[in-house]
């Protein structure tokens, strides 16, 4: 009978030891588990929205275009198809110093691209706005090489207000663009763009006066 009690001792002790290990098993199990990733992490990145112009910079911007005595008033936003799709645009009304109006004009709030609002709410072009001239609001692509006989001149423009030239004699400068038209040094030389590319050059640098076609 001591025996078997012995032997039942030794075999509950047995049992608590082998409890006691599992239970330490499972604890470093949990211990070295890898944390979960959750479903933001494998997201893409939400692209950014463009930038847009402000009530103020667009009006600005029809501002710098139009004649002394006409000023522009805001008149709402508009998103429209006619030119892009889904474009917005802010809509301004301007008037003569009469007060009365001459036209209206939308800016492109991504872009600041100028166009003709119609009285009808299409959008066209800024050449049809009524207040357009081409002298001095015409948007030309002053870039290239042009030839006039033995010499040659270079066009690079930097941005819509101003290019470099260089002749091939190696005469060079910076001019000031206004419209279809541009000066260097209070008209040493002038620039005009043409209806057909070339470009008519005068000005009191007389031997380099003449017009260039696009070489």
């Amino acid at each position: 009978m001591k025996r078997n009690r012995i032997f039942a001792g030794l075999l509950a002790l047995a049992l608590v030891l082998g409890l006691g290990l599992a239970a330490c098993s499972k604890d470093d199990t949990q211990d070295v588990t890898p944390p979960v990733q959750t479903g933001d992490a494998n997201k893409d990145p939400q692209p950014q929205p463009s930038p847009t112009l402000t009530e103020e910079e667009c009006k600005t911007l029809v501002d710098e275009k139009l004649p002394e005595g006409y000023t522009s008033k805001a008149a709402g936003e508009v998103e429209s198809s006619d030119i892009a799709e889904g474009r917005k645009y802010k809509v301004f009304d301007v008037m003569g110093a009469d007060g009365k109006k001459a036209g209206a004009v939308a800016v492109d709030v991504e872009s600041g691209d100028r166009y003709n609002y119609g009285e009808d709410g299409k959008l066209g072009e800024y050449s049809d706005f009524p207040l357009y001239n081409p002298s001095s609001d015409a948007v030309c692509d002053w870039n290239g090489v042009f030839q006039n006989g033995g010499l040659s001149v270079e066009l690079m423009q930097a941005d819509t207000t101003s290019f470099e030239f260089e002749f091939s004699d190696d005469t060079a400068g910076v001019a000031r663009v206004k419209g279809n038209t541009a000066s260097y040094n209070d008209g040493a030389l002038t620039f005009t763009y043409r209806d057909d590319g070339s470009i008519e050059i005068g000005g009191s640098l007389k031997e380099l006066a003449g017009t260039y076609t696009p070489a």
